[in-house]
């Protein structure tokens, strides 16, 4: 079925949340892919058995704060305080509580209205300085978030853009789109800020006006590849990584309407390679940045940005850590079709050494010490790709290959069983107090494929030859880092069966070596889960619950939700509520070597789920790039009747699925019963998914999915009369090839200027729709065949010659932007596209001549391709007196 209804339990939901983290990816994410955590009714922490986590013996994954409403990221204070932040712009502590952390959460700081939460962007990045609370006078926490803010304002406004009905979601009224005229998009920039803290009734909490800017840069066009991460480094200053802000979809050079104002031909991701050009503004896109904690300048005080970069040539560095004990930074730095790597920066706390190049958009990948020309970008002979290609950049701009890079076609590990066709490297951290191979080894996540690897150490250095698995069907990772004991902790986002976010159901996790054997697996069942009848009975069956080593279980049960396991301790238990309202009930297994796992839900007493009618679109529907998808829907209760449109909220995904599936959110609104969304542009295979949910007053949450698939096309790519390389969406291949895409979708196409076959030297010369070379199109509603002309030896010659009827008058014609006086010509080749203008009118002897047209029938202003001998006439009319 492609229609999934299911209810959702939401006991926290009350007094918005104690802990508000209400947020919207795509990853992400990176863009925000993951695999699914599969909720049994979507209840919070509940762990589908056949997705438990994977890890060698003796390892525990352990979820220590549970009920997260998509966090991205977590840091430690020095006492063991755990500060959560979440897309939105929320960050919470969690006071550490002997071996964990206190269930319930302070609330630290609201930074939403400065957080643009769209798409790939939000709060991602935030770390805790290392003197928090120690009294040194540096209770700061710093942050990195996508500024909801355009940097071409001037005044700035904050925020630029609003959401829909949503005090969580931010809206794009107008997205970035690929077609001349169309919108540049909603652009926005980098903000790094420091909080600065306060304790207030044993808690931590941000000052009043409590947040300091230290850094607004950057320019993003598009959605995704925005803030990244932020840590403290062994010098003190504060270090920060910013994605390119570009399209993922195609080769972006800044043609989109460049509203960054690059020179032409370096904007997009060649912002990333924005050090190596001059005459405009140094921006910050794809960089990792050095900045002083305390002012946001440079490390020698000055505020330039030539003095800030400590890296570039970064595509979307979401994460990145310090190898302890050592100057080196490493980077995960999310690949486009190719590769996901892993960059290793030494020398980093040298403010005095040359920033290094880590070649995107140019390079992508590639084995340790080598690079690969990335596919499409060889093709559209920019500048600033060429020169490191052919080796005449300076070789301090040279671009250093990856330390370790893996393909998103290929395993990671040999029989590693994580998905792949897809990647999306989240997290990077060095491993300490584990046993041999794992002390010192690096560990790295990919959000994608829900796994996490070690690279064990070989002469002190991480050795991709010894690489093994260390967790499989991780939950959504987001992000690495390590805890107060020295254990590895990773952030899972929380996602559900249709690869959407889902309420609660974020978690932080650590995983711990406990060398006694594998955690069991808790699982429990209530019947019924709800009722409207007050007192009601329920039983509880956790006989389900399982451990891998077949260990016998012991079960203890907290059923009254006051946090201690002391109420039963058989597989079956059973109890009676007598009063009305939400009740989380926990249990507890116990495998009898010191593993233990919990499993929670929901019990609604005197509460029924409410309904969702009149449900549209249907499943049915199918969609093209750019079409309107209407939705709307009404939703009724046993105990409250209709339900008002302030109870019904819509959200729109897109599920990217290669391989597994990866969700990209990209709107969502609330108190909307009905309205339109855009289709987006994506990849295929791609899918949106459509999210109605309804919630009652007492917080009993019911939802339906509505997954919509695309209207697609197959696209054939040939050359003849040889085969050469055609370069298409990230991929590029010789000879003919066929690719299904969406209807409606963008895609740039580009084939080498010459190829070497049959001893000979091939140029080309057309498309078969006319394009140049390098191209893009609209992928149209019928399969269609695109060939690439390729001709023998030395380009063919053909002339241009520009004249003026009557041939008496003498017209200045601008050609390719140059005036030129008609009869004049010049010689062309074969195949090229010349733009011609001619004047409206025409003074002569006191006569006025008025253009009528060209001889080819084009406009006045037109671009016209030559083929053979070619003389253009611009003919004109006397006027006449009236």
């Amino acid at each position: 079925m492609s229609v999934v209804v299911s209810v959702v339990t939401a006991s926290t939901r009350p007094a918005r949340l104690a802990l508000a983290l209400l947020l919207s990816v795509a990853l992400v994410l990176p863009a925000w892919p993951g695999p699914a955590r599969a909720h049994e009714g979507h209840d919070h922490g509940q762990r589908d058995q056949a997705r438990a986590p994977q890890l060698p013996a003796g390892f525990q994954d352990r979820e220590v704060i549970t009920g997260l409403n998509e966090p991205t990221v977590v840091d430690f204070a020095p006492d063991g305080t755990a500060f959560v932040g979440t897309k939105a712009g929320e960050i919470s502590t969690f006071a550490r509580a002997g071996d964990g952390f206190a269930g319930t959460p302070a609330p630290f700081a609201d930074l939403k209205v400065g957080v643009y939460n769209y798409w790939d962007r939000g709060l991602v990045g935030l770390a805790v300085d290392p003197r928090f609370g120690t009294g040194a006078g540096r209770d700061y926490v710093y942050v990195t978030y996508t500024y909801n803010r355009d940097p071409r304002d001037n005044p700035p406004r904050v925020p630029k853009y609003s959401g829909v009905g949503s005090p969580y979601y931010d809206d794009c009224a107008t997205p970035a789109d690929y077609e001349d005229g169309n919108p540049v998009g909603c652009i926005a920039m980098a903000r790094v800020s420091r909080l600065a803290a306060e304790k207030v009734d044993g808690a931590w909490r941000l000052k009043q006006n409590g947040e300091t800017q230290l850094l607004a840069d950057g320019c993003f066009q598009f959605p995704s590849h925005a803030s990244g991460a932020v840590q403290v480094g062994p010098d003190g200053l504060l270090y920060v990584t910013m994605g390119e802000g570009a399209s993922f979809d195609t080769v972006d050079y800044g043609q989109f309407g460049n509203p960054c104002g690059d020179p032409a031909g370096a904007g997009g991701s060649l912002r990333s390679q924005d050090l190596r050009t001059t005459g405009d503004p140094l921006g910050t896109d794809g960089t990792l940045l050095r900045i002083d904690p305390m002012t946001g300048l440079a490390a020698d005080g000055s505020n330039d940005n030539a003095k800030r970069i400590a890296a570039y040539g970064l595509r979307n560095p979401w994460r990145f850590t310090f190898r302890p004990g050592t100057d080196e930074v490493w980077m995960g730095d999310v690949g486009a079709g190719g590769f996901d790597e892993v960059n290793r920066l030494t020398d980093a706390d040298n403010p005095a050494a040359a920033p290094r190049n880590f070649g995107w958009p140019c390079f992508e990948g590639g084995r340790t010490g080598t690079s690969v020309r990335t596919p499409g970008w060889d093709e559209v002979d920019k500048p600033l790709c060429e020169s490191l290609y052919d080796g005449t950049a300076p070789a301090a701009e040279r671009a250093v290959a990856p330390h370790l890079a893996y393909s998103r076609s290929g395993e990671v590990v040999t029989g590693d069983g994580c998905a792949t066709g897809t990647a999306s490297v989240s997290g990077v951290q060095f491993m300490s107090g584990y046993p041999a191979p794992y002390e010192g080894a690096l560990a790295f996540a990919d959000f994608a494929r829900g796994c996490i690897w070690v690279a064990p150490l070989t002469n002190g250095q991480p050795d991709r030859t010894k690489m093994q698995r260390l967790v499989g069907d991780a939950e959504s990772p987001v992000d690495l880092t390590t805890g107060p004991e020295g254990d590895l902790y990773y952030v899972d986002y929380g996602l559900g069966e249709d690869g959407g976010p889902v309420e609660g159901a974020g978690a932080i996790h650590r995983i711990a070596y406990e060398g006694n054997g594998r955690p069991p697996v808790a699982s429990f069942t209530a019947n019924p889960p709800y009722s409207s009848e007050v007192p009601l009975s329920v039983t509880f069956d956790a006989s389900r619950s399982s451990d891998p080593d077949g260990d016998q279980l012991t079960y203890r049960w907290d059923l009254d939700d006051d946090g201690a396991f002391d109420d039963g301790d058989a597989p079956v238990v059973y109890r009676t509520y007598t009063r009305a309202g939400p009740v989380r009930v926990r249990v507890r297994v116990d495998d009898g070597n010191g593993n233990t796992d919990v499993a929670e839900r929901t019990v609604h007493v005197g509460n029924d789920p409410p309904q969702l009618v009149d449900v549209r679109p249907g499943a049915d529907l199918r969609w093209a790039v750019g079409d309107e998808i209407p939705f709307s829907a009404s939703a009724t209760d046993v105990q409250d009747g209709p339900l008002p449109a302030s109870a019904i909220t819509w959200s729109l995904a897109i599920s990217h699925c290669p391989s597994v599936c990866h969700s990209h959110p990209i709107e969502t609104r609330t108190g909307v019963p009905s309205g339109v969304f855009t289709a987006p542009d994506h990849e295929y295979p791609s899918k949106l998914v459509l999210r109605v949910q309804a919630t009652d007053s007492l917080g009993f949450t019911a939802e339906r999915s509505i997954v919509l698939q695309p209207k697609t096309v197959d696209l054939t790519f040939d050359t003849t009369p040889v085969d050469a390389p055609v370069s298409v969406l990230a991929v590029s291949k010789p000879g003919r090839f066929t690719q299904r895409v969406i209807v409606g979708s963008t895609l740039t196409m580009s084939v080498p200027e010459t190829v070497q076959a049959q001893g000979r030297t091939w140029r080309f010369r057309r498309w078969s729709d006319g394009g140049e070379r390098v191209h893009q199109t609209v992928a149209p509603a019928t399969d269609t065949t695109y060939c690439a002309t390729y001709a023998a030896g030395a380009a063919a010659c053909s002339s241009l010659a520009v004249r003026a009827v009557p041939g008496r008058l003498k017209v200045k014609v601008e050609v390719d932007g140059k005036a030129r006086r008609s009869g004049w010509s010049t010689k062309v080749e074969d195949g090229d596209r010349v733009r011609v203008q001619a004047p409206k009118r025409v003074r002569r002897g006191g006569k006025v001549w008025v253009f009528k047209r060209w001889s080819d029938r084009g406009g006045r202003a037109h671009t016209v391709t030559v083929r053979g001998d070619l003389v253009l006439k611009a003919v004109y009319q006397r006027r006449r007196r009236a």
